[in-house]
C-alpha cells in the first residue's frame, strides 16, 4: 500500500486497512480505497451507511445538514426528528409561508389554494387578498 503527502503529490509506504491512499500523519485515516471498497470517513466500507451518506464515485459523502437519508446531493428523502422535508431538497427547522408543519410525515405540506398560513390541511388562518378563511 502507499500513502500520499498532504498535497497528494508524493508517494511514500505504510498505508493501514484496505487504504489505497491515507494521510501522512494517519496511516489508518483512508482518502482511497481498494476497489471495490468505498472512502466513507476515512474508512473503507463496502458499501455507504444507510444513514447520512450516499454514493458519490468510489467515495460516500455526506448528506446536507439535518438530513436522515439522501439519494446524492441536495436530495433529502428523510430528516432527522425535529426538521422537517421541504420539497424533496431540504431539511428545515420551521416550514415556510404557505406551508405547515406535517408531524405525521415529518415534510412540509403546503396549505390549501389561496392559503397564506394554515396549521394543517383542513384549514387556513389567513388568505391571499380578497378571500376568506375556512
Amino acid at each position: 500500500m502507499i500513502f500520499k503527502n498532504e498535497n497528494m503529490l508524493e508517494p511514500a509506504l505504510g498505508c493501514l486497512n484496505d487504504c489505497q491512499s491515507c494521510m501522512p500523519n494517519n496511516k489508518s485515516f483512508c482518502t482511497s480505497c481498494i476497489q471495490p471498497l468505498l472512502s466513507q470517513d476515512g474508512q473503507c466500507v463496502p458499501e455507504c451507511s444507510l444513514e447520512r451518506f450516499y454514493r458519490f464515485g468510489m467515495i460516500c459523502r455526506g448528506c446536507i445538514e439535518n438530513c436522515r437519508s439522501c439519494s446524492g446531493e441536495g436530495q433529502c428523502s428523510q430528516c432527522l426528528t425535529g426538521s422537517f422535508l421541504l420539497d424533496d431538497k431540504q431539511c428545515v427547522k420551521t416550514c415556510p409561508a404557505s406551508y405547515f408543519s406535517n408531524i405525521a410525515t415529518q415534510r412540509c405540506t403546503r396549505c390549501g389554494t389561496k392559503c397564506l398560513s394554515c396549521d394543517n390541511s383542513t384549514s387556513c388562518n389567513k388568505c391571499e387578498s380578497g378571500y376568506l378563511a375556512y
